[in-house]
């Protein structure tokens, strides 16, 4: 589940091939994209907003999470930055993407949130309940030592 409040019109695929669905859990209208695709209406005649993406065939990978720009303010240091609210295109960041919320999972986005932000990764984390979905909280991105 996605949860945009907004129509895609575009997709940019890195690798393997996706199912992208106009409703959440993979229903709807589902189109399959395996290429950069500029304009979704025109080759897939998909005209509905995205809700769900997952790939499809061969290893699984979860999409890659990129804060830009990081949501909310932060407080950066020479060897640190501190996110009390991460996010993504100003939308806050989950703390897990797969909705199971441990611990170990979040680091692992935490992680990935701070290398998108070009640090080597996250030293602590916490997750915070918003309106029943868990979010990240109180990211600290760190060069070394984490």
């Amino acid at each position: 589940d996605l949860g945009l409040n907004w129509p895609v019109r575009s997709v940019r695929v890195k690798r393997g091939t996706w199912e992208i669905c106009s409703r959440t859990r993979y229903r709807g209208r589902c189109a399959t994209v395996a290429a950069d695709e500029p304009d979704l209406r025109g080759r897939t005649g998909f005209f509905d907003n995205v809700q769900s993406m997952r790939p499809l065939g061969g290893p699984q990978i979860q999409p890659p999470v990129a804060p830009t720009p990081p949501a909310g303010p932060s407080l950066r240091g020479m060897g640190a930055e501190f996110f009390p609210a991460p996010g993504q295109y100003n939308m806050r960041i989950l703390s897990c993407p797969n909705g199971n919320s441990t611990a170990n999972c979040a680091a692992k986005t935490a992680d990935n949130f701070c290398r998108g932000a070009g640090w080597n990764g996250s030293t602590s984390e916490s997750q915070e309940s918003v309106n029943g979905r868990v979010y990240l909280a109180d990211v600290l991105c760190v060069r070394s030592g984490f």
